[in-house]
């Protein structure tokens, strides 16, 4: 009887572990195929207050946005300085929602892979159009490329960045 009881309680106790586990291990989900992008864009631009719009294109079908999101969002450091700094809106693009009106808004930056940037001013327009893939490092994204990005706008020196004016920053 004892035995059983032991038997019992340590399986309650792995049951309970094993759900808490999956439970934390849910990933996050930043782009939502059912929005319209286009109608996203304009509450950024509602809400950027004067901040720049920092608008973010891909899919969680993309394991290269999944990781860029999740090294944003997990590193307080980070997110503190990005949400400081500028309005930030992730856009999806996939087979299931091409977003084209969106995509037009934004100067069609789908050519340049996914995860793709691309900086408004705070009235909507185009100010850059940012491949991601110099920000890369082995598996993941490098923090000190994203900060040193999120503070001056400084991009690695191995990106080929679409520039549209000149920053006055």
């Amino acid at each position: 009887m004892r035995y059983t009881r032991q038997v019992l309680i340590s399986t309650l106790i792995f049951f309970v572990a094993f759900l808490l586990l999956g439970c934390s291990q849910t990933q996050q989900k930043f782009y939502d195929a059912s929005l319209d992008g286009a109608e996203q864009l304009k509450e950024a631009i509602e809400e950027a207050n004067g901040r720049l719009i920092l608008v973010q294109v891909g899919g969680d079908w993309c394991q290269w946005c999944v990781r860029l999101n999740q090294t944003i969002s997990e590193d307080p450091e980070l997110l503190k300085a990005i949400n400081e700094r500028f309005q930030w809106v992730h856009i999806y693009f996939g087979k299931e929602n091409k977003n084209e009106a969106a995509m037009q808004m934004l100067d069609n930056p789908t050519d340049m892979g996914f995860p793709a940037f691309v900086l408004l001013d705070a009235q909507g327009k185009v100010l850059h159009k940012i491949p991601t893939g110099g920000f890369e490092e082995g598996d993941g994204y490098d923090k000190a490329k994203l900060l040193l990005f999120i503070k001056t706008l400084q991009v690695p020196e191995n990106l080929e960045v679409e520039e549209y004016v000149g920053m006055e920053e």
